[in-house]
C-alpha cells in the first residue's frame, strides 16, 4: 500500500484521480484505489529513487491486467 497526500502529475490532487479510482470495500468501509496508470503516472512525475525502483513491478502486470469490478473482488 502507498499513501500520498498529493500525488504527482495530478495539480488537482485527488480529484484529478477519482473519475479512474476503483472503489473496493476494506474492512466494511468503502475505499477508492488509484488506477494503475494514474499510479504510474505520479511515481514517474515524483522523480524520486524509491519510485523509479518500484515502476518495474508496476509495469509488469500491465499488459496481462483485466478490469476488476467491485462484484469481481470484493478485496
Amino acid at each position: 500500500m502507498d499513501l500520498t497526500f498529493s500525488p504527482a502529475a495530478f495539480p488537482a490532487g485527488y480529484n484529478d484521480l477519482i473519475g479512474q479510482a476503483v472503489a473496493r470495500v476494506v474492512d466494511g468501509i468503502t475505499v477508492h484505489v488509484a488506477a494503475l496508470d494514474d499510479v504510474i503516472t505520479s511515481k514517474t512525475a515524483a522523480a524520486r529513487q524509491k519510485h523509479f525502483e518500484a515502476l518495474p513491478e508496476l509495469h509488469r502486470p500491465a499488459p496481462n491486467r483485466a478490469l476488476v469490478t467491485d462484484r469481481d473482488s470484493p478485496l
